[in-house]
């Protein structure tokens, strides 16, 4: 856990209530999950906000899920942070990151990944970016 800034260490709690959920209603759904933005970097989101990216064949379904989900999060911290995950199938990432899509190639070059169930690793690799180290 971050030591000094107690917002980010705030920003932090929540991001780890979100993944524990997250992991728990959907094991089989996420296949990764980025956390891209300020926070990754180690330091605290404008306006609270925690950015992540979702990788997942069931995208229909997770958009929605996942944005009660973080809105539940947020209200238990009184909306002092804003969950914001965003939601793509491997074919859009890959498909995107191919065609040199500026928003995911830097996601996947500044972001840091939370989970990853083998897909993220294969994207790398499928792009002919090797796996970077934790």
């Amino acid at each position: 856990m971050p030591r000094g800034n107690p917002e980010l260490r705030r920003q932090q709690r929540v991001l780890d209530t979100f993944m524990r959920r997250l992991l728990k209603a959907y094991p089989r759904e996420v296949q990764g999950v980025i956390l891209y933005g300020s926070l990754a970097h180690g330091l605290p989101g404008s306006q609270g906000a925690i950015t992540l990216l979702v990788v997942s064949q069931s995208k229909d379904i997770l958009t929605t899920a996942l944005q009660e989900m973080a809105e539940e999060v947020d209200k238990g911290r009184r909306f002092r942070t804003m969950l914001v995950p965003l939601v793509l199938r491997p074919l859009e990432v890959r498909q995107g990151l191919l065609a040199g899509d500026p928003f995911l190639v830097a996601v996947f070059a500044q972001g840091r990944v939370l989970y990853d169930d083998g897909t993220l690793a294969g994207l790398r690799l499928a792009i002919g970016k090797p796996r970077e180290a934790s």
